[in-house]
């Protein structure tokens, strides 16, 4: 625990076989969120079983490989290991050549076979979060990329909603931007999404962090989170909590409160397969040292499932606009 940035990976330009689909755990289970090439009609369907191996036993074998800040970590970086084909042959579950994936969609269960593809492949395909994270739907704002990177918009239901993707740079303007909304309508509720945001730099948060500061009043600052909320991402929450008296709702944090991170790559460039390990060197303490919990769980939880994903229904925002009008009430 608190080490979620400590990993081994094949080394950079070295190949490996990817399974040609994305998928992620919701509660209802592990679905394919999408496929390549011919395999589209897999885009849905749960997965029951993997080189024959029932998925649930899949999963416990893969539990122990992923690094992680605490338990909210394991379902955001499993999908990595899932995917990764040497990984799942070198835990006995698949032999060469083509992989069995089982699949029910609703019309009964069917099993087909896919072809693993090149990582550069497979990533230049899956783009942005490719292994951890919810392909884009247009009506989910919180899948929508880092085309920007930082946005800020008032919602028809009376609310201002915040979206940061990444921790980077932001324009001084949006931040501007914001406290001007937040004065003219000072009986709304400020909305910071921080959901599918797996971090970035820890310097570039503070402005934002001043001004949702400044709005701050009880009910009237919320924070979504899910388990891809990692890292830089996940410091800047801590600072929110510590520090304000926002509601959080979604899940728990993929990253923690405190955690070890500022990774120094080792190349092993001599293995049978060249190899690369990351070890982190800083500590991060966001919260007091002697603060047990390993994620800040929100005090609205929201579940993310398979159903509201793929009809495209935002629930994690609809309850925060819900507790921000309980809290008004």
């Amino acid at each position: 625990d608190r080490d979620g940035h400590q990993f081994a990976w094949v080394a950079e330009g070295v190949d490996e076989p990817i399974l040609p689909i994305r998928v992620y755990e919701f509660a209802e289970g592990v679905f394919v969120t999408a496929a390549m090439d011919p395999h589209e009609d897999l885009v849905g369907a749960r997965i029951t079983a993997l080189g024959g191996h029932p998925i649930e036993e899949v999963l416990a074998a893969l539990e122990p490989l992923v690094p992680r800040d605490g338990p909210a970590t394991v379902p955001a970086f499993r999908p990595i290991f899932l995917l990764k084909v040497s990984v799942l042959r070198g835990l006995g579950l698949v032999g060469d050549g083509d992989v069995e994936l089982t699949v029910e969609d609703g019309s009964g269960e069917r099993s087909v076979d896919l072809s693993p593809v090149p990582v550069a492949e497979f990533e230049a395909w899956a783009g942005w979060l490719a292994y951890t994270g919810l392909p884009t739907k247009p009506e989910l704002r919180h899948t929508l990329g880092t085309d920007d990177l930082f946005s800020v918009e008032r919602l028809e239901q009376g609310a201002i909603y915040v979206r940061y993707a990444m921790v980077g740079t932001v324009d001084a303007d949006e931040v501007a931007l914001l406290r001007e909304l937040a004065t003219e309508h000072p009986d709304e509720p400020v909305i910071l999404d921080l959901r599918q945001n797996p971090g970035g730099d820890n310097h570039r948060y503070p402005s934002i962090l001043s001004a949702l500061r400044e709005i701050d009043r009880p009910g009237r600052l919320l924070v979504l989170t899910d388990r891809v909320t990692f890292s830089a991402a996940s410091n800047f929450a801590t600072e929110i909590e510590q520090s304000t008296d926002a509601t959080f709702v979604g899940e728990p944090m993929g990253g923690g409160l405190n955690f070890w991170n500022d990774v120094r790559f080792v190349p092993l460039p001599d293995y049978p397969v060249p190899m690369r390990v990351a070890i982190s060197t800083r500590y991060w303490q966001k919260a007091g040292a002697d603060d047990p919990r390993l994620s800040i769980e929100p005090q609205v939880m929201v579940p993310v499932t398979a159903a509201d994903y793929f009809a495209a229904r935002d629930t994690t925002l609809e309850a925060a606009l819900e507790a921000a009008r309980q809290a008004v009430d």
